[in-house]
C-alpha cells in the first residue's frame, strides 16, 4: 500500500471532520494502527482543525448553525449523489478502477466539505471584523465629539479671559478696590467700573459667607448719598454683574443687608468701601 498516496486522498480530513461514512472511518482508524505515518497525520490534521476552531470562535449570528447544517447536509446529499452516478458508470464501462475511483471521491467530497466550512467560518470572521469596527467608529465619534465640547469650552474661556483683559486696559474702566472698615478685617473687592455706559462688575468670592437670611448689598455713593445698585446672589465664585448701573459716582460700599436688600443701607453693616481716584 502507497501510504502516501492513502495520506493525499483526502480520506484523513473527512474524517477528521466528521464527514466520512462508517466504513471509511473503521478503515482509517485501522490504518492509523498499522501505519504510524497515517496517525501523524490524523494527529496534525486534529491539531490544525482545533487551532482553525479557537482562532475564529466567535459568537455567530442567530440562524447561522441551522444554515451551516443545512449546507453541510447539501454537500452530503451532493456527495451521495455523485458517488451513485459514478457507480453507474463504473457497471457501464469496466475500465474504471472502481477503488481509484473511490478514493477520489472521498477525496472530492471531504475537501468540498471543508471548503464550505472555512467559507462560512471565514464569513463569520469578516461579520465580526465588521462589527468591531462599527463600534470602534463609533467609540471614535463619541470621544472627538468630546473633545470638540472641551475644545468649545476653552475658547470661550478664553475669549472671557480676552474680555477681561481688554476692559482691564480700557481707559473708560476704573478698578476701584473696596477695602473692610472694620479693625482686624482683611477682605478687599475689586469693581470695574465702566463709566462710558455705567456698567458694574465685581467679584464677591472673598466675602464671608452669611447666614440664610442675610445678602450682601451693592452701592454707590455720589456726594455721600447712597444709591442701590442690587443685592449679590447668595451662592457665586464668579465675577458678576452688578443689577443696576451708574454713570456718576464717588465711591462703592457694600452692606449686609435682609434678603431682597432695602432702599437705604444699614451703616451698622458696612462691610466694605472704596473710594473712586
Amino acid at each position: 500500500m502507497d501510504v502516501k498516496e492513502y495520506i493525499a486522498s483526502g480520506i484523513l480530513e473527512s474524517y477528521t471532520l466528521g464527514l466520512a461514512s462508517e466504513q471509511e472511518r473503521r478503515e482509517v482508524e485501522c490504518m492509523r494502527k498499522i501505519y504510524p505515518e497515517i496517525d501523524s497525520a490524523l494527529q496534525l490534521a486534529d491539531a490544525d482543525l482545533e487551532s482553525f476552531a479557537s482562532a475564529y470562535a466567535v459568537k455567530a449570528p442567530s440562524g447561522l448553525k441551522s444554515k451551516i447544517m443545512a449546507d453541510i447536509e447539501k454537500t452530503e446529499q451532493d456527495t451521495s449523489m455523485k458517488a451513485v452516478e459514478s457507480d453507474d458508470s463504473d457497471e457501464a464501462d469496466p475500465k474504471l478502477p472502481p477503488a481509484s475511483g473511490q478514493s477520489q471521491r472521498s477525496a472530492w467530497g471531504g475537501w468540498a466539505a471543508a471548503a464550505a466550512v472555512i467559507a462560512i467560518a471565514f464569513g463569520i470572521w469578516q461579520y465580526t471584523e465588521s462589527v468591531r469596527k462599527s463600534d470602534e467608529l463609533a467609540a471614535l465619534r463619541t470621544e472627538q465629539k468630546a473633545l470638540n465640547d472641551k475644545l468649545g469650552d476653552v475658547e470661550n474661556k478664553i475669549a472671557e479671559l480676552s474680555e477681561g483683559v481688554n476692559e482691564l486696559y480700557s481707559p473708560q474702566i476704573k478698578k476701584v478696590v473696596m477695602d473692610a472698615v472694620k479693625d482686624g478685617e482683611t477682605t478687599q473687592v475689586a469693581v470695574f467700573w465702566n463709566q462710558s455706559n455705567g456698567q458694574v462688575k465685581l467679584d464677591p468670592s472673598s466675602l464671608p459667607e452669611l447666614p440664610a437670611d442675610k445678602q450682601y448689598q451693592l452701592w454707590v455713593l455720589e456726594d455721600g448719598n447712597p444709591i442701590d445698585m442690587g443685592v449679590l446672589p447668595k451662592e457665586t465664585s464668579e465675577i458678576l454683574l452688578a443689577q443696576k448701573t451708574s454713570v456718576v459716582g464717588d465711591a462703592f460700599a457694600i452692606t449686609v443687608e435682609p434678603l431682597g436688600g432695602k432702599p437705604q443701607p444699614t451703616l451698622e453693616q458696612l462691610v466694605v468701601l472704596g473710594k473712586v481716584v
